[in-house]
C-alpha cells in the first residue's frame, strides 16, 4: 500500500481550477470552488483500470475519478 500523493511540479502543487486551468497567485481560488488535483496512490478509480495496462492518456473531458472519499 502506498500513502497518496499530489504531483509536484517546478510551479509547485498540481491543483485546477475545474476548467483545468493551474490554480496560481495570479489565478487563486475561489471561496467554495471545486479543484482538480493531480495526485498519485489513490487507487482504486471510477471506472476501474486493469492494473496490468498502462494509465489511460489524459482527455480534458474524460478523467478518472477515485473511488472512495478523499
Amino acid at each position: 500500500m502506498t500513502r497518496p500523493e499530489v504531483i509536484l511540479t517546478t510551479a509547485g502543487p498540481s491543483i485546477f481550477h475545474a476548467h483545468f486551468s493551474p490554480v496560481s497567485a495570479d489565478k487563486p481560488e475561489g471561496a467554495g470552488e471545486v479543484l482538480i488535483a493531480a495526485v498519485r496512490g489513490l487507487d482504486p478509480t471510477r471506472p476501474g483500470l486493469d492494473p496490468s495496462q498502462p494509465f489511460p492518456p489524459y482527455e480534458e473531458d474524460e478523467f478518472c475519478e477515485v473511488n472512495s472519499p478523499v
